[in-house]
């Protein structure tokens, strides 16, 4: 096809066809944002961001069992008191001090402390009473 022809057959079809407006609302003008808008992260190092993990070994297991008790007791403290009730630690979710609440309620007030939730939860844990010797199986 030649150019002349391309160029007839263009104009033919430009002054046959309707020409279309677009209104304002079809169009999108896409910027460049301003300066002071653009945030620049600082460049870190790959090495910076490895970490070793800290070894797993009795004490730190209780360090992190003990932050958990601590934690689930803040939840289900009645800030009036500052002690645990049955009210208070149903309505927190904590559903097993309301279960287990006559068992850890030593003193049998109707209130819990935390050594009293401590000293339940650590007279359960396995750290506080290793395997004998004899139970456990080695496969070798």
């Amino acid at each position: 096809m030649s150019k002349l022809l391309f160029l007839v057959l263009t104009g033919c079809l430009a002054a046959i066809l309707p020409v279309s407006t677009a209104d304002a609302s079809d169009t999108i003008v896409l910027r460049q944002p301003p300066q002071r808008m653009i945030v620049r992260l600082p460049h870190r190092r790959e090495e910076s961001v490895k970490e070793t993990p800290a070894p797993i070994s009795p004490r730190s297991v209780r360090g992190a069992l003990d932050e958990r008790i601590r934690s689930m007791f803040n939840r289900a403290i009645d800030p009036s008191t500052g002690r645990v009730t049955v009210a208070s630690a149903d309505k927190a979710g904590v559903g097993y001090l309301v279960g287990q609440f006559d068992e850890i309620d030593r003193n049998k007030d109707g209130s819990l402390t935390f050594s009293e939730v401590k000293g339940f939860l650590d007279a359960q844990s396995p750290i506080a009473k290793p395997a004998s010797e004899g139970s456990v199986q080695m496969i070798e």
